[in-house]
């Protein structure tokens, strides 16, 4: 039998949108508005250090989704446990170093698919006329 927690992962009658972020020292600080089943809407920052990206192969982009993952959890657990979500969070180093290691793994998977069929010479020869019955000679020949 499953736990409440491992039978979802995320509210879909919450969500949670990107409204901006800021540049403060060396972290990247985001702001999410959370738009609950009743409509009401509550602000949520979340940093990330700017300096671990490098280490663990995280692109820029990638950050606004980790973020908005990271407070997805956090909104189910707070849910789970009845406790308030605290307004501002961090994306730690260990949450990082989960992300890398799944990709790296995607990546694996990816890498051990088998190879593509080879190309042959004859591309396309089932619906393209045999080679030289349309030259310019047999062309010609045909009109005499």
């Amino acid at each position: 039998m499953t736990s409440d927690k491992e039978s979802f992962t995320t509210n879909p009658k919450v969500t949670f949108t990107l409204k901006q972020f800021r540049q403060d020292r060396g972290f990247r600080v985001f702001s999410f508005e959370r738009v609950a089943e009743d409509r009401t809407r509550t602000d949520y920052a979340v940093s990330a250090d700017i300096s671990l990206l490098a280490r663990y192969g995280i692109l820029m982009q990638d950050l606004p989704l980790l973020c908005k993952h990271l407070l997805e959890r956090h909104d189910v657990d707070a849910v789970l446990e009845n406790v308030p979500l605290s307004l501002a969070l961090i994306l730690t180093e260990d949450e990082m170093r989960v992300y890398a290691d799944g990709r790296a793994a995607a990546r694996l998977a990816g890498a051990k698919k088998p190879p593509r069929r080879p190309i042959g010479k004859n591309i396309g020869a089932a619906w393209r006329a045999p080679q030289g019955a349309f030259s310019q000679t047999a062309v010609g020949k045909a009109i005499l």
